[in-house]
């Protein structure tokens, strides 16, 4: 049956999950390939013949082999481009050198696909940020807001401002803040002093 190659390839991309990476189907592709190529030299011949010979007859069926070959254009598209999708999705959760189990799976065109793409997001990182750059796949949810409330924990603290900035965010002349035991206030997210357990998120409970 006509297209039945494609659908098949469609298939096998729903049975996978998210973040899942099946090993590339070069042998269904060539199948599909081969089908388009049949179908579309058997169109020129029919074609030809309906032009010199006036059989309008055929034209049905011309009509009909150049749907399915626009249908197995669509389903081999359809496949590359959902795994190229899953492979963008790959660096973001695995960073710039994936597992070789899930390279194994990638043709030669897709790992210099996944290469030429790693290289453009590093390029856009180090353009954020100032002279460091931000790395953009750290965190991947966004916060609920940009303050949270925090308790200051056991001592007193002086704070140079600029010191406590991290994630590559530009350099300002440190400014110095004295925050009381136990005083509570709204700090932005990108201060790093809850690293440092100086200040953790809420009012304190009695």
């Amino acid at each position: 049956m006509f297209c039945e190659k494609g659908v098949e390839l469609i298939k096998e991309l729903h049975l996978l999950g998210d973040g899942q990476l099946s090993a590339f189907n070069e042998d269904g592709i060539r199948q599909v390939l081969d089908e388009m190529k049949a179908l579309y030299e058997q169109n020129q011949s029919d074609v030809n013949e309906a032009k010199s010979e006036g059989k309008s007859e055929l034209i049905p069926t011309i009509k009909f082999r150049h749907t399915c070959l626009l249908r197995n254009q669509r389903c081999v598209a359809a496949y590359l481009y959902d795994r190229l999708l899953r492979i963008r999705a790959l660096r973001w959760e695995y960073g710039s050198v994936l597992p070789a189990s899930i390279r194994f799976h990638m043709c030669a065109e897709e790992l210099e696909w996944f290469n030429q793409y790693k290289k453009s997001l590093a390029m856009y990182m180090r353009s954020l940020g100032g002279e460091e750059g931000l790395d953009i796949t750290q965190d991947m949810k966004p916060p609920k807001s940009l303050y949270i409330e925090v308790r200051t924990c056991c001592v007193s603290l002086l704070v140079s401002v600029a010191s406590s900035v991290g994630g590559g965010v530009p350099r300002q002349p440190a400014s110095f803040l004295f925050i009381l035991c136990g005083c509570l206030s709204f700090w932005p997210l990108l201060f790093c002093l809850f690293r440092t357990g100086s200040l953790f998120e809420g009012p304190w409970r009695v």
